[in-house]
């Protein structure tokens, strides 16, 4: 089964780049931009990862992945960043959030699938470790 991510992102040329090369790596991804289209893509589905705009119509991404948070179930086990910010108080608002952030800048598309997939992997490290601590010894 493919991982599952939500593309947060107003940039229809981003979103398309992004999409392509997402999908083409063999992850399944589900487009959304407005704050009704999120909600309405949290509320039916659980994600393995939202990557996320900072700056978007009608909300800011901290506003909107704080209202993905307070849902029951939590849409999603990994929120990350994909932005272009530079000032200072919006990064540390990111920091703050406890999300990863990628910089678009910074990446190639062909680098940013290589960016989720290392994000995915310490996901399932993580899971595998739990797992295995919990387990009771032979």
């Amino acid at each position: 089964m493919s991982q599952k991510i939500l593309l947060i992102e107003d940039d229809v040329f981003l979103k398309d780049i992004y999409h392509e090369v997402l999908t083409s790596a063999g992850f399944s991804v589900v487009l959304a931009t407005t704050l009704d289209e999120i909600m309405k893509e949290a509320r039916n589905s659980v994600f393995d990862l939202v990557l996320i705009d900072f700056y978007l119509p009608g909300a800011n991404g901290i506003e909107v992945v704080d209202r993905l948070k307070s849902l029951s179930p939590v849409p999603a086990k990994e929120f990350v960043f994909l932005t272009n910010v530079s000032d200072p108080n919006d990064l540390k608002l990111i920091e703050d959030s406890g999300c990863k952030n990628i910089t678009k800048s910074d990446v190639s598309p062909q680098e940013l699938v290589v960016k989720v997939q290392e994000i995915l992997d310490g996901q399932n490290k993580v899971t595998s470790k739990d797992s295995a601590q919990s387990s009771p010894e032979n």
